[in-house]
């Protein structure tokens, strides 16, 4: 019991420093030049599935157009970072996934994500949110896979702060002037979802596979068996 509250507060005191270098240290607006992969976790349950994929039923019903910006129901995940990969970093990309699931799995014995709540930012993108205290569960995730991947020489190039949020469909400019406002009806922050059991987590190449709807996968490491 002593030793298991003594990792708790180091895990606790780990976070909280590296919580505050992000805050100072925002990230870019600038485009992440070179970006080709991204750490993530991919949503499987039966519930969220049939969910979402009543979402983007209703929304091509509200407009046929929407049916080009949907996110592929094989594909749908969260991202953590995005990143640059390449030969000469690959491995260390492994040893950063390796460490990010042995220090997790030190410290927790599952990770829940339950989305509740359908959002947007703007008129880009409509999105699942996950609840509060499952968005404070994956900031603290975020901050350990950042520290981790900048720790082996890997830097997030990701355009934004993180905002926790899985993507239902995507609107380039063009569709936004044509569909901006038409998804309005669907948001509410009430809406259950379901329950995600993240189970492993997963480096993915940037680029959709058009013949399997989802992203080649890179690299995985288990947090959970």
């Amino acid at each position: 019991m002593l030793l298991s509250k003594i990792f708790n507060f180091l895990f606790s005191a780990f976070l909280v420093q590296n919580k505050f270098k992000h805050q100072d240290a925002k990230e870019s607006s600038t485009s992440p030049t070179g970006a080709n992969a991204f750490v993530t976790f991919h949503v499987k349950s039966e519930d969220i599935v049939k969910n979402i994929q009543g979402i983007q039923d209703k929304l091509v019903s509200i407009d046929s157009r929407f049916n080009t910006t949907l996110q592929s129901i094989k594909s749908l995940h969260v991202t953590i970072i995005i990143v640059k990969i390449n030969e000469e970093n690959k491995e260390n990309a492994n040893i950063a996934l390796k460490d990010i699931a042995a220090m997790y799995k030190l410290f927790h014995s599952n990770m829940k994500i339950n989305f509740k709540g359908i959002s947007s930012f703007g008129n880009t993108s409509l999105h699942a949110e996950p609840d509060e205290e499952s968005q404070t569960k994956l900031m603290d995730f975020y901050v350990l896979v950042k520290e981790r991947f900048e720790a082996h020489g890997i830097a997030s190039l990701s355009q934004y702060d993180f905002h926790p949020h899985m993507s239902i469909s995507v609107l380039d400019k063009d569709e936004q002037k044509i569909l901006s406002g038409k998804w309005d009806s669907l948001k509410s922050a009430d809406f259950e979802l379901g329950v995600e059991e993240v189970k492993s987590i997963q480096l993915c190449a940037m680029s959709l596979n058009q013949t399997t709807q989802d992203y080649n996968l890179i690299m995985a490491e288990n947090l959970f068996e």
